[in-house]
């Protein structure tokens, strides 16, 4: 017929096997997200990121304002600054000292500073760690206030002390430890109030003090 076995489609014209789309073609268990795309343990917030409640003072809690009365006469004192007190023996407490007055706003006090017309002292507090109050009368060790009135407007005495005190902590950023190395946290205060009663007077009211190295006092080495 002329045509020869050339014409007729050899083996190499029917598509083999290789037309198939092979394994590789096909998505493998590569392509499926695994594990590790998934968020982990890492990616969700712990413990560490949210503060504890009692570090966190805002708007009227930075606020100082106590009342010294004594008699029919009153002063108020809206300075507050603290420092730390040092335990004799290790396994004693450290303690914190406060000084409230009505001096020149934001001037720490040091032995170089202005001296305020008056001035409150409120020591033998133990570092407040939460908000328990603490309380004292007046035995040695015990939370106490002492007045001290430089112009004379509210009382003669040299001291005029509590004859009995509360301290509530309201908040704090405390590190007493600290005073040893004088690396301290970058927010340092404590938040508080106060209600004392004098012999003839009270003391009350809301202070934030910020940290005075002038009113810590260390145990000598």
């Amino acid at each position: 017929m002329g045509d020869d076995a050339g014409t007729q489609p050899d083996a190499g014209a029917v598509p083999d096997s290789g037309a198939e789309p092979d394994a590789g073609a096909v998505p493998d268990a590569g392509t499926e997200p695994d594990a590790g795309i998934e968020p982990d343990a890492g990616t969700t917030p712990d413990a560490g990121v949210t503060p504890d409640p009692f570090t966190i003072c805002e708007g009227a809690c930075r606020e100082t304002s106590t009342t010294i009365r004594m008699g029919d006469n009153s002063r108020v004192l809206t300075n507050a600054y603290f420092g730390y007190t040092e335990p004799e023996s290790p396994d004693g407490a450290w303690t914190v000292w406060i000084e409230l007055n009505n001096g020149t706003p934001g001037e720490c006090p040091s032995p170089d500073s202005s001296v305020p017309a008056q001035l409150v002292n409120v020591y033998d507090v133990k570092v407040p760690v939460d908000a328990t109050p603490q309380s004292g009368t007046t035995i040695e060790g015990e939370p106490r206030t002492t007045l001290v009135d430089f112009d004379g407007s509210l009382s003669v005495n040299w001291f005029d002390h509590s004859t009995s005190m509360t301290f509530t902590p309201v908040a704090a950023s405390l590190c007493a430890t600290c005073a040893k190395t004088g690396e301290f946290p970058a927010s340092h205060f404590v938040a508080f109030d106060v209600e004392a009663v004098m012999e003839d007077g009270a003391f009350t009211g809301h202070g934030y003090a910020t940290y005075c190295p002038a009113l810590t006092d260390l145990v000598e080495e």
